[in-house]
């Protein structure tokens, strides 16, 4: 390494690189009557940036982010109990080192009609991916902060495990006390995927008929059969 350093870029680790003298001697000169102070909490955020930023192992600063985690939570759960209905997008995928994780992200409008949104679980997935384990996570979650009551739509993918959620969530809140309705998006952004993916393997034509008069009900489920209705 060092006769790399001396020989590619002219560095000698002996003595201080050509420089290094007058650029500290301009820094301290420049800032010596710098009016920024220190500050613990500033100091205790940018460590956790830069750990996240960086991808640095949680163990690198474990005290401070479960400190900030759990003044964030607090403030999260703050502002979320005070809307009237939140509507919720979730999703559960694997990652490439093939653990399984689930996430749920709140979404609503708040009193100067803008929209907001804030990721409240993300979490690793232990049990197997069925409709009732998603569900019962999603539940467990929203009543654990007290948000039972204020849900008003769930949107997710297509997958079977996810067809029937919206069945298995209002069981779930009818054992909890919670009667009213909730209702489950199609996430668009899955339908088109799906749908694309039907043209590129079989081909428009072989998938429905171009008299769409023709549709039949056991095929209106295809993600191609809805974008055309």
């Amino acid at each position: 390494m060092k006769r790399h350093l001396a020989t590619r870029h002219m560095i000698d680790m002996q003595s201080p690189r050509r420089g290094d003298a007058q650029f500290s001697g301009d820094f301290m000169n420049e800032h010596s009557h710098s009016s920024v102070q220190f500050s613990a909490d500033k100091l205790r955020y940018l460590l956790v940036r830069m750990a996240v930023d960086c991808k640095l192992p949680f163990q690198f600063i474990e005290v401070q982010m479960l400190d900030m985690y759990e003044e964030k939570s607090l403030q999260i759960k703050a502002i979320l109990r005070g809307q009237r209905w939140i509507s919720y997008t979730a999703d559960l995928w694997t990652s490439p080192w093939k653990v399984p994780y689930f996430a749920i992200t709140a979404h609503w409008i708040n009193d100067e009609w803008k929209k907001k949104e804030v990721i409240i679980a993300f979490n690793r997935v232990e049990d197997n991916h069925t409709g009732e384990n998603i569900a019962r996570m999603l539940v467990d979650t929203l009543r654990d902060m007290d948000l039972l009551k204020s849900f008003f739509t769930i949107t997710t993918d297509n997958a079977s495990n996810m067809l029937n959620i919206t069945h298995k969530i209002q069981d779930a809140m009818m054992n909890s006390g919670i009667s009213h309705s909730i209702h489950r998006m199609f996430c668009i952004g899955h339908v088109f995927n799906l749908a694309v993916q039907q043209i590129l393997h079989a081909g428009i034509n072989s998938e429905v008929d171009q008299n769409e008069e023709s549709i039949s009900e056991s095929t209106s489920d295809k993600p191609l059969v809805k974008l055309r209705l």
